[in-house]
């Protein structure tokens, strides 16, 4: 099995693996799945439901299932389809799951299922994709800049390899130069050669390429990318800025849909007027700060936390 694969296949484990935890992609995907956890607020939940048992669970699995539990109950766990499907395509029965063991099967009709959106997939595949993807841009990064200190073979006679070595650790403490035998230098009679390996600089655009996968995942979830987007300008246009949020909300509208249709469901099902709303419900106020008339905002991403 590739890496990738046992990647999105650990889950929960991805957080008790402490040297993925410790790693700048365990950073990564600490940070975007607290991101994607926290887009909307949930108000007028029972006692027994905290919102991060709904949003871990749609993060996680893709859909749950609120239910009165004969011994907990109302709950809401994560579930799946068992395979009972209406002719829409639609499950009439979930399979529900709790820490490490299966509740049971439950008709959907005994409930409330909630998707994370139209397809029921879980938000942890993109938050596992970026930082991967991220994390592996700021390794090919370190590697160039690592690179970049050491340009330089030097071909030398076993006599002067010594006397070079002491004149380099005069000149600074990291070695810039690799040492070889002076046969690479193809029979060159020099005492020492010094061969330029002419190792190219990357980090600009390896920065822009990162930036652009930020851009990405921020838009995918529903979150302000100006920064990312526009990092070189210090003013965007209200016009671009409103383009801009249009686009990021249509994606944030994609999750919320599906808990707003939840909402009408628990109350028309346990007589709970449970609300959610979007974190982010104005972006260019939230987002950005003051204006003049020229027309142009000031670039006050809250998300430069990448870079």
């Amino acid at each position: 099995m590739s890496r990738n694969k046992s990647m999105y296949n650990k889950g929960d484990g991805l957080l008790l693996d402490e040297n993925l935890r410790n790693s700048n992609f365990g950073r990564l995907h600490s940070l975007f799945t607290n991101l994607a956890l926290n887009r909307f607020k949930w108000e007028g939940l029972p006692p027994s439901i905290k919102p991060r048992h709904i949003e871990n669970a749609l993060h996680s699995h893709g859909a749950c299932f609120i239910f009165d539990h004969h011994e907990y109950g109302l709950i809401c766990l994560p579930c799946y389809s068992n395979g009972k499907l209406n002719i829409y395509g639609e499950p009439t029965h979930v399979t529900v799951i709790g820490h490490g063991e299966s509740i049971g099967d439950y008709p959907v009709k005994d409930g409330v299922r909630i998707m994370n959106n139209d397809l029921s997939t879980p938000t942890k595949l993109s938050v596992l994709y970026y930082a991967n993807a991220i994390a592996q841009t700021d390794k090919t990064m370190y590697k160039n800049l690592k690179k970049l200190k050491n340009p330089y073979i030097v071909a030398t006679t076993k006599e002067n390899e010594l006397t070079y070595k002491n004149l380099l650790k005069q000149i600074e403490e990291d070695k810039d130069e690799i040492f070889v035998d002076n046969r690479l230098t193809q029979g060159g009679n020099l005492g020492i050669e010094v061969l330029n390996t002419n190792v190219p600089y990357l980090i600009d655009k390896l920065q822009a390429h990162k930036n652009d996968l930020v851009n990405e995942f921020l838009t995918i979830m529903g979150l302000n990318n100006t920064n990312a987007n526009n990092n070189k300008k210090e003013r965007l246009l209200v016009d671009e800025v409103n383009v801009n949020n249009g686009e990021i909300l249509m994606y944030l509208d994609i999750d919320y849909k599906n808990r707003d249709d939840a909402c009408k469901e628990i109350k028309e099902k346990f007589n709970l007027d449970v609300k959610v709303t979007k974190n982010i419900e104005n972006l260019s106020e939230i987002f950005m700060e003051g204006g003049d008339k020229n027309g142009e905002i000031h670039n006050r991403s809250k998300f430069p936390f990448i870079r």
